[in-house]
């Protein structure tokens, strides 16, 4: 039986919700704290949170900056210094939270059908190419 509205968690600000997931061994948290750290500023993020979402998983909020765009920025520094990922694991950049219920998996598969759609290359005109 689903839970009545007063009976769920009220939901976390937006502000303080991870929008990057790392994954990390449990016993190196400290250190693969300081790793994110580093790495991010080394890319140029200089405002970011950490958050405790489970053991094994650091989540960090990024302010003004596009989790996918600095997790393609870390690709680079990968390539070319992979000593540097020592502690860390996967970068997993969300891109919103939606609540397990059907009514919202609904409107966020819809929102991103309509973003899809207009970021893809009409494709008759490739077609014909």
């Amino acid at each position: 039986m689903p839970k009545r509205a007063s009976q769920r968690k009220p939901a976390r600000s937006v502000a303080r919700t991870p929008n990057l997931l790392i994954t990390i061994q449990e016993r190196h948290r400290e250190v693969a704290r300081a790793e994110v750290g580093k790495l991010l500023k080394r890319i140029g993020v200089r405002d970011f949170k950490f958050s405790s979402i489970d053991e094994g998983i650091l989540g960090v909020r990024l302010s003004g900056d596009d989790p996918k765009a600095c997790v393609a920025r870390l690709g680079v520094i990968l390539r070319e210094d992979p000593v540097a990922f020592q502690h860390t694991h996967r970068w997993i950049p969300i891109e919103a939270w939606v609540r397990a219920e059907r009514a919202e998996l609904e409107r966020f598969g819809e929102a991103l059908a309509r973003r899809s759609r207009i970021n893809q290359p009409n494709a008759a005109t490739h077609a014909d190419a």
